[in-house]
């Protein structure tokens, strides 16, 4: 099955998948299939470029947590997308190398497993750039050193 099929992302417990570069006005999709009610958790990683649909996205009283910013910092916000859904927006970074230790060991004690796309070898890294760029995993992918 490849990586970044939807038969994977359903074996690793999606519901609903919505292909973004498909689907421009995905925020449309997600009140559709939630019938006009939204989502409770949005996690952004678009950045500036994307951060209104998922404020369109998410129900009221919901959460939108940004962890990137794929499409930029800077761009127009309309705020009145944020008041009247009383909604929670968050950023979120991904910590230091004692954080990434204890979020490991967190996972491992409640056997969560990591979720790896592909490992490769260290001189295939310029692969794994290219892999990375093509956005077509699921998970992480590893180099090996």
């Amino acid at each position: 099955m490849p990586s970044g099929s939807p038969e994977r992302m359903k074996a690793l417990g999606a519901d609903i998948i919505i292909d973004t570069s498909n689907t421009p006005d995905w925020e449309k999709e997600v009140l559709g299939l939630t019938r006009g009610r939204g989502v409770d958790l949005v996690v952004e990683n678009g950045g500036a470029g994307t951060l209104s649909r998922s404020l369109k996205a998410v129900w009221v009283g919901g959460t939108v947590t940004m962890t990137g910013v794929l499409s930029g910092f800077e761009g127009t916000l309309n705020t009145a997308l944020i008041l009247p859904k009383a909604l929670t927006v968050q950023g979120l970074f991904v910590g230091n190398r004692q954080q990434f230790l204890e979020m490991n060991e967190g996972l491992r004690a409640n056997g969560i497993p990591p979720v790896v796309d592909h490992i490769y070898a260290f001189p295939e890294t310029s692969l794994a750039y290219r892999d990375l760029e093509a956005a077509r995993h699921v998970g992480k992918l590893v180099t090996r050193i």
